[in-house]
C-alpha cells in the first residue's frame, strides 16, 4: 500500500491525477472535491465494473471481500449488520479505510477516468442514483476467478470451516455462552487462520490476494466486539475485555 501511496503522489505531482470534481450540468450543483466520501472508505464493485479488473486498472490484490453473514457497516440502514450477501470492495489505506486510490495530496482519485460505477454516481447532495444500485448485481470473487483457478479448493474449505453464521450466533448468544465463548470464538479464529496459513504456504507469490481471497481475518473482524487476540508460545486465543 505505501508502494501505491508513492504512485499516486507521483502522479499528483506530474498531473496525471483528476481532481474529484464533477463538471456540472445544466446548472446543477457541483461536487467540491473535498474526498469526504473517499476517506470514508472505497467504493463496493458491481458487474459493471468487470472491465477494470480485466483490463488490469484495479488488481485483485488491490481489493478486501466482505463475506456473507459477516459485520459490516450497512449505509442503508446505518450501522453495522450481518452482510446479506457477498461483495467486494477497494481495499482501505493502512489501518483505515480511506480510499486505497485516494492521495491526500490534492483530494485526487489515481483512477478517476477509469473509476468504480459508485464513485461514478456518488453525489453527496444527491445520493439517489447511488441508492437505487447498492446491494444490486454485486461484484463476487468467481466472477474474477478462472474456473480451473486451484485456490478454489480452499476457498470451498474456508467457507465450509469458516462461515459467519456460528460467528454471530455466538455474538448473539448472551448468558447462554458467555462462560465458554471465548474459546469457541477462539476456535473460530484458529480455523479461519490455518486455512490463511495454508494458502501462504501453497501459494507465496500470491500473498497480496489474501483479503480478496478470504476476507478481513476473524480476528479483525471480532475487534470492534471488544475481542483481542493474544499469543502466548505460539498458541492464540481470544480475550474480551471486561465490559
Amino acid at each position: 500500500m505505501d508502494e501505491q501511496a508513492e504512485v499516486g503522489r507521483k502522479k499528483v505531482r506530474n498531473g496525471e491525477l483528476m481532481n474529484n470534481r464533477m463538471k456540472p450540468e445544466n446548472g446543477a450543483a457541483q461536487c467540491q472535491g473535498c474526498g469526504t466520501c473517499c476517506r470514508r472508505g472505497g467504493p463496493t464493485l458491481h458487474l459493471d465494473d468487470i472491465n477494470l479488473a480485466e483490463r488490469g486498472i484495479i488488481g485483485v490484490g488491490e481489493l478486501v471481500t466482505i463475506r456473507r453473514n459477516e459485520p459490516a457497516y450497512n449505509p442503508v440502514r446505518g450501522k453495522v449488520l450481518p452482510s446479506a450477501s457477498e461483495f467486494i470492495k477497494i481495499k482501505g489505506r493502512g489501518n483505515t479505510w480511506s480510499c486505497l486510490f485516494f492521495a491526500e495530496e490534492g483530494n485526487c482519485c489515481a483512477v478517476y477516468r477509469d473509476r468504480p460505477l459508485e464513485c461514478r454516481l456518488l453525489f453527496c447532495r444527491d445520493t439517489g442514483p447511488l441508492t437505487e444500485v447498492i446491494g444490486e448485481h454485486l461484484l463476487t470473487r468467481r466472477a474474477l476467478l478462472a474456473d480451473d483457478d486451484p485456490v478454489l479448493d480452499l476457498l470451498e474449505r474456508h467457507e465450509e470451516e469458516c462461515s459467519y453464521g456460528p460467528v454471530n450466533d455466538l455474538l448473539a448468544g448472551g448468558e447462554k455462552v458467555r462462560d465458554d465463548i471465548e474459546a469457541r470464538l477462539t476456535a473460530q479464529v484458529g480455523r479461519d487462520l490455518a486455512v490463511r496459513d495454508c494458502f501462504l504456504r501453497t501459494y507465496p507469490k500470491r500473498g497480496a490476494e489474501e483479503l480478496f481471497l478470504f476476507g478481513r481475518p476473524l480476528f479483525l473482524v471480532l475487534a470492534p466486539h471488544g475481542f483481542r487476540l493474544v499469543e502466548d508460545n505460539s498458541r492464540i486465543s481470544l480475550v474480551q475485555s471486561a465490559s
